[in-house]
């Protein structure tokens, strides 16, 4: 291959091709401070630094190329030092910096692609930072020392100035020359030998304190990994309590689910519920920082989704920066995952940012092993009038309910005591009939039942029978078909001069004639039935 030698050329602009070199080692800086200022707001408040968020406004196409260049103009000027054999240290600490700030790039690229999705661990937002900062300290000196090549050069040093001022360019220097690519393997194999050799010698002359230096450096690493592991990472499984940034938290059960609480499905991902139970455990935390919070699959991370919460209301109510009290309150935190992404192992981390454990202070991470619950296997309980129902099997734990009398008819004469005064009072009547506006072809079913509802399960809308059989009821008769419409508020009257335990359903009229008659309430993948006659 023939070649044409470019010494010439690189002599001759020698300044210009350093200015160059400044300006496009600038706009790095530049780049590079982006990403620090992105990776310092992004500790402070994750929210606030994915808002509008792109990753091509941190790292892009150009962000890789101005480096290239860089590298490219420093090897060439570094061939060019090697010939003329002029100083050449600053080109090659140059090449690996710049080598280093392409992979460095490339990291802050793959972290950022998919931010909004995923919450990075804060460990390795401020390992970035902390990159950030010193690349910029080395960009600052590499700008500032190619810069006073480019317009303060030393000539006396680099003896350019007979180059420069008389162009002795020899035509040596712009001959072709043929390019041979041949490795002599006995000289390079005495020359890896030797430097063998000379490590050995070395070794030997220093042993004492090669030794003691490597022994330290042992002792150093096995207290760093003993911290992380040991003091600065604490693991937990379900129903285990722990205490972390002035709150006191219980992990009680998880779920995986993409359905809502009527076995609609609302997402194509994968939805993990976590209930917790919390509480603060000083004045000052008034609130549970759910940015602390992350779901982790794999290597993946993923922040709190509070949009599916009122979809979800049947797992409890969802924590969205309620204020905490000294007791125990259950909650419910979502995460929606990818279904390609969802493993046998899921993991809630709580990332203590200043906590006090094991006479330690410093930052804490928490790992909470999660054991999901599936609804693949649907079961069906039966029960009749009468009869209490537990809950237990379902996502509903200690609630129970029992349905004691169930009468239909047209209307209902309802008898109260009506006061015009304290001590006036007499016997009085009311008649329940069914609402005029709407289908006609009614009639009225009285329900006299109750729902009770652990304190242990939080759930949202629901605390008494009538939101109960609202959320969840559905009544079931034959008429000579068979024949299933969902309860609503809409339908439901509870008795308020009478017993308050005691609710009015408005019917199909056909169901005065109906053959049988039952309720059933779906929870999940249970459906429990409750038949009256």
């Amino acid at each position: 291959m023939i070649v044409r030698k470019p010494y010439a050329l690189f002599i001759k602009y020698f300044k210009i091709i350093h200015i160059i070199m400044a300006l496009l080692i600038g706009i790095l800086i530049y780049r590079t401070g982006v990403l620090l200022h992105f990776f310092n707001t992004y500790i402070s408040d994750y929210q606030t630094a994915t808002d509008g968020f792109a990753t091509g406004d941190y790292v892009n196409f150009y962000s890789f190329l101005l480096v290239m260049i860089v590298i490219i103009a420093n090897i060439s000027i570094l061939s060019v030092m090697f010939v003329k054999k002029k100083p050449k240290l600053l080109y090659i600490l140059n090449i690996i910096l710049f080598f280093g700030i392409i992979v460095f790039f490339g990291i802050c690229y793959s972290t950022l692609f998919n931010i909004t999705n995923v919450i990075l661990d804060i460990r390795v937002s401020k390992a970035i930072r902390d990159i950030s900062v010193l690349l910029i300290a080395l960009e600052v000196i590499s700008f500032i020392l190619v810069l006073v090549r480019g317009t303060g050069f030393d000539f006396k040093k680099f003896d350019f100035g007979t180059d420069l001022e008389q162009l002795k360019i020899e035509e040596k220097d712009r001959e072709e020359v043929e390019v041979a690519f041949e490795l002599d393997k006995n000289r390079i194999n005495r020359q890896v030998r030797n430097k063998f050799r000379n490590i050995k010698y070395v070794y030997f002359e220093h042993r004492f304190l090669i030794n003691t230096l490597a022994i330290i450096g042992v002792v150093v690493l096995g207290f760093i990994t003993y911290f992380n592991i040991s003091i600065y990472r604490a693991n937990y499984g379900e129903n285990a309590y722990f205490s972390a940034s002035g709150v006191s938290l219980k992990v009680t059960d998880s779920y995986i689910t993409n359905e809502d609480y009527n076995g609609t499905k609302i997402t194509d991902n994968t939805l993990v519920i976590v209930r917790i139970d919390v509480k603060k455990t000083n004045l000052v935390t008034k609130r549970l920082n759910t940015g602390l919070l992350t779901l982790q699959t794999g290597f993946d991370s993923y922040g709190q989704t509070p949009d599916y919460n009122k979809k979800l209301a049947d797992f409890g109510i969802g924590y969205v920066d309620q204020k905490l009290t000294e007791d125990y309150v259950p909650y419910i935190v979502v995460f929606e995952v990818p279904n390609d992404k969802i493993s046998s192992k899921l993991t809630l981390k709580f990332n203590d940012n200043i906590s006090y454990v094991r006479g330690e202070m410093g930052a804490k991470n928490i790992y909470v092993k999660l054991k999901p619950q599936k609804f693949n296997k649907s079961e069906v309980v039966a029960n009749k009038l009468k009869d209490t129902v537990n809950f237990e099997q379902s996502i509903l734990k200690d609630a129970s309910l029992s349905v004691n009398e169930v009468s239909i008819a047209n209307s209902f004469k309802v008898a109260y005591d009506f006061c015009s005064t304290q001590n006036n009072c007499f016997k009085s009547y009311e008649y329940v009939t069914p609402t005029a506006s709407g289908d006609s072809e009614k009639t009225l079913m009285r329900v006299k039942g109750e729902f009770n509802l652990a304190e242990t399960v939080n759930i949202s809308g629901v605390s008494n029978f009538l939101d109960f059989i609202n959320m969840f009821g559905y009544l079931n008769y034959n008429d000579g078909e068979n024949h299933q419409i969902k309860i609503n508020s809409k339908n439901i009257k509870s008795d308020t001069r009478g017993d308050k335990n005691t609710y009015y359903i408005e019917v199909p009229r056909a169901v005065l004639n109906a053959s049988k008659i039952s309720f059933s309430f779906k929870i999940r993948n249970y459906t429990y039935n409750y038949t009256i006659n």
